[in-house]
């Protein structure tokens, strides 16, 4: 399982129908909110090589929600605490 160690908040579960019948889906717990000091938020927004939109935020703990739209032949690779997710 790739999942192993892995650490996370606590989630509420609920069943969802999807067009592939029943599926199990996880939320963050509401509570979570009230940890955050701040938020920051980049709508539409066009990232190239060489530019990194998150130079300015600092912290130990992030909660980074992302929905990326890679062209065909692209590529995306975020780079978390020195190990480069794709």
């Amino acid at each position: 399982m790739p999942f192993t160690q892995q650490m996370t908040f606590p989630h509420t579960l609920t069943l969802r129908s999807t067009e592939r019948g029943m599926r199990l889906a996880a939320e963050p717990v509401a509570e979570i909110a009230g940890l955050y000091a701040s938020t920051q938020r980049w709508d539409e927004l066009v990232v190239s090589a060489g530019h990194d939109p998150l130079a300015g935020v600092e912290g130990d703990l992030l909660d980074v929600q992302a929905s990326v739209l890679v062209p065909e032949g692209g590529g995306f690779d975020l780079l978390v605490c020195g190990v480069v997710v794709r």
